[in-house]
């Protein structure tokens, strides 16, 4: 089983911030991406505004040509990323845009109750909906539990998982859960989130032409005893 991380690997330098403690990522009003509402994260127990906003900024030469994809705040007309992932050629499902204007979020408790609940008897009695409905590659269970298909012709791999069988497939059913990696190595976290998005659509910011890229964001958090919040919060962009 992955373990907990330690208070003093918390510390990861290629990664960038913002998170809190269990049932942390406390956001104003909703949690779609596309929200017009203004976008916070707040320490739970303080309220504490840790975060107002923050986004990638990513520019190179296509054909020498400079692109960029960038992000301020977000507003209809300003923005160069759009919800969703990327299929063959860089294309973008349409027909799924709108199911991947979310979050997908699980606590660690929810991880160790599905653990357990497996290593009891090998058997899953409990069908947790975050388990079960994770964004990762194979998932058999996604449809159920999200009302449409991760799409076939996506390269890459999804959200993270802890691959116990060694298929390449996530099986909730069998005992499979979520998990993040930092320097190669599983690890549960107090809670993580994973959204997915694109700029290949029109740049309102910067007016580039696409970069065509794909961006996988996950957002987790340790609850890391005597330590500031800052401290406990890491963000990864794919």
């Amino acid at each position: 089983m992955p373990r907990i991380l330690a208070e003093e690997e918390v510390h990861q330098p290629y990664f960038r911030l913002i998170v809190l403690e269990h049932y942390f990522f406390r956001r104003e009003r909703n949690s779609s991406i596309s929200s017009m509402n203004i976008s916070k994260f707040h320490i739970h127990q303080k309220h504490h505004l840790v975060l107002f906003c923050c986004a990638p900024w990513i520019s190179g030469y296509i054909n020498g040509e400079v692109r960029a994809a960038c992000q301020t705040y977000l507003s209809f007309t300003g923005q160069d990323f759009n919800t969703g992932p990327l299929i063959t050629d860089a294309q973008i499902p349409v027909d799924l845009c709108g199911k991947f204007d979310h979050v997908w979020e699980i606590s660690n408790g929810d991880i160790f109750s599905h653990i357990a609940d497996y290593e009891t008897d090998h058997f899953i009695d409990d069908t947790i909906p975050s388990v079960f409905g994770w964004p990762a590659q194979g998932n058999k269970y996604f449809f159920r539990f999200n009302g449409f298909e991760l799409p076939a012709e996506h390269k890459g791999g999804w959200a993270e998982f802890e691959d116990l069988n060694q298929n390449g497939n996530y099986d909730p059913d069998l005992g499979e859960y979520p998990i993040v990696r930092l320097k190669g190595h599983p690890y549960i976290p107090t809670e993580i989130m994973w959204m997915v998005f694109n700029d290949q659509g029109i740049h309102g910011l910067t007016a580039s032409s696409p970069l065509g890229i794909e961006i996988q964001l996950t957002v987790f958090g340790f609850n890391c005893l005597g330590q500031c919040s800052i401290e406990q919060c890491l963000i990864q962009y794919i």
